[in-house]
């Protein structure tokens, strides 16, 4: 799921799909950043994810989208705000 104040694309990959994700991913969105977001787009679709790993730059102003319900887990761009109560990792500063 790609987004930023609004869910702006949704992929689902399958068996043998994951093979080729690399080429055939379409990222999208760009603008603001807002996790929570997600939340209801997963509810109306009845997209029930077992796990959540959330990719950002951290500048979420407090939106951590923990009312998503599930486990999560986020990866933080070097020099990001990083959630510091939830587990997440930051990337190192390319040298």
């Amino acid at each position: 799921i790609y987004w930023d104040t609004a869910v702006a694309r949704h992929e689902h990959y399958v068996g043998a799909d994951v093979a080729t994700v690399m080429s055939s991913t379409k990222p999208a969105g760009g603008g603001g950043t807002a996790p929570s977001c997600v939340v209801p787009f997963c509810r109306n679709r009845r997209i029930e994810p077992s796990v959540a790993i959330w990719l950002s730059d951290g500048y979420v102003g407090g939106d951590w989208a923990e009312d998503l319900g599930i486990p999560a887990f986020w990866v933080i761009s070097a020099g990001g705000q990083v959630p510091g109560h939830l587990p997440h990792v930051q990337l190192p500063a390319r040298r």
